[in-house]
């Protein structure tokens, strides 16, 4: 991506800058199944810009990201060019393995979709995200194990030039609601990412 940010700077810089902004409320976001993978990747996008312009408040950018803007759910671009192709994938924990890798599959036909676009990368940002109510004294065995599912389904579709590992966004949390729920929940989330050969 350029003479001075490929895949692997921008998704660690980006990364750094989503978790300084979100840590305290990402435990209750990941909890709202179903209506919080549009939010993961507009504050996925919003951090890539502040890691490209190095603060929160980019203004005429020659390098951004936008996210869901013609191509992807993110794309980056330089001026008019685009540079690269994100997908942004949320993954919970109560899905079967087979689910997993459909989604992870999908994601890789929907990049391969946009063969006719011509950009340096192609990549998948994968978010996992587990959670369980009750008082489970194996919720962390469990959480990691949900992990070790979501990185093997992004090792079957995904190639890259680093390692394939689950980095962690929020540690095993316990929320408790009080006397309308019986049973405190656990929620934990980590997030990955894979690029098409």
């Amino acid at each position: 991506m350029g003479d001075c940010m490929d895949a692997k700077d921008l998704y660690f810089g980006a990364l750094k800058q989503f978790r300084d902004r979100n840590a305290p409320v990402l435990p209750q976001v990941q909890l709202q199944y179903g209506a919080n993978e549009r939010w993961l990747a507009r504050e996925f996008t919003l951090a890539m810009n502040c890691h490209l312009a190095g603060s929160w408040n980019p203004q005429r950018m020659q390098r951004f990201a936008d996210c869901e803007f013609r191509y992807a759910d993110i794309t980056v671009w330089e001026g008019d060019t685009p540079l690269a192709l994100y997908e942004v994938k949320a993954l919970y924990s109560d899905m079967s393995t087979e689910m997993i890798r459909g989604i992870v599959e999908k994601a890789s036909r929907q990049l391969s979709d946009h063969h006719a676009i011509e950009v340096d990368r192609r990549l998948g940002l994968f978010f996992a995200v587990y959670y369980e109510k009750g008082k489970s004294e194996t919720c962390g065995v469990h959480a990691n194990a949900f992990a070790t599912r979501v990185r093997d389904a992004v090792r079957t579709c995904f190639t890259s030039d680093h390692q394939i590992r689950m980095t962690e966004l929020s540690p095993l949390s316990e929320i408790d609601y009080g006397p309308l729920e019986a049973d405190p929940w656990h929620t934990q989330s980590w997030v990955t990412w894979g690029q098409l050969a």
